[in-house]
């Protein structure tokens, strides 16, 4: 089934949700996955993996050129992937280590995701008890890839590796692909700050490589907290930490502000997970600061 790309949220992603979670019933096992215009598979970092030490496994999607998926939170069209594993009694799975997103813009859409390559990392723990031998995991997995048009995918893939008392990397560069990705995993971020001043959000953060920032920008986690395609400014305080200045959905915004600032520099992008509750902006002269 093919979506038009580049209706607006909620409908495009209601219509995607409900075509993806109709497509898992018909899921038919594979350890690799031609989809329309993506192949994906399950990989692990380790070929063999030891009783109770936690290692790194994830989905990984390959694009034909000038096509894209989507973030956890996709923008303002689109749908996020979902993996749901199917792991040994005792097993566990941490949630997925989602990549630093870029931006991909649509009309007067704003959406959120990848090209190319993209691996949706997690940590497998296996039990302290895990017996010797071979071990399959299995993880249904649903996507939506987009170009003008947007195909939803499904696949039941597995994944097999042994269970030793050491572990062992993969012969297969496993080991760089990992590397790669989790150096592209936002670190948190101490110390950001978040004002409501009129219909703007500011995020102050301290953040590494901003002085030689030529481009920050703000992804909020979740739809309606900011306005996706909306301008945002940044600035280097005196103290060298950044403002980002993003308008904010509907003028109102309360609670907690979660999402990933990206610094972007001539030599690289580095995201940064942010977590702070939104404040109110200091009044001067009987004022609110952003009334001036």
């Amino acid at each position: 089934m093919k979506l038009r790309h580049g209706d607006p949220s909620p409908r495009l992603c209601l219509a995607a949700s409900v075509v993806l979670g109709s497509l898992l019933a018909g899921c038919s096992d594979s350890a690799e996955v031609a989809g329309d215009h993506v192949r994906v598979r399950l990989v692990s970092e380790a070929a063999a993996v030891t009783p109770g030490s936690p290692f790194w496994a994830g989905l990984l999607q390959t694009l034909d050129d000038g096509w894209h998926t989507y973030w956890r939170n996709p923008g303002d069209s689109g749908a996020a992937a979902r993996i749901d594993w199917r792991l040994p009694a005792g097993w566990t799975v941490s949630p997925v280590q989602w990549p630093t997103p870029a931006r991909m813009p649509y009309g007067d859409l704003m959406n959120f995701g990848y090209t190319g390559e993209v691996l949706l990392p997690v940590v497998i723990t296996p039990p302290a008890d895990a017996g010797r031998g071979r071990v399959e995991l299995t993880a249904d997995a649903l996507w939506l890839v987009c170009a003008d048009v947007c195909i939803p995918g499904e696949a039941s893939l597995r994944l097999t590796l042994r269970v030793r008392p050491q572990a062992e990397p993969t012969a297969s560069g496993a080991e760089s692909l990992f590397d790669r990705w989790r150096a592209r995993i936002p670190r948190p971020v101490d110390g950001a700050r978040v004002e409501r001043r009129d219909r703007q959000l500011v995020i102050t953060a301290p953040l590494a490589g901003a002085e030689d920032a030529r481009q920050v920008w703000f992804f909020p986690d979740a739809a309606g907290a900011v306005v996706h395609a909306a301008d945002q400014q940044h600035t280097v305080t005196a103290s060298g930490a950044v403002e980002v200045r993003v308008q904010a959905a509907g003028g109102v915004a309360t609670g907690r502000l979660h999402g990933v600032v990206t610094v972007t520099t001539d030599r690289f992008t580095r995201g940064f997970a942010i977590d702070a509750p939104i404040e109110e902006a200091a009044h001067v002269d009987g004022l609110p600061a952003g009334s001036r």
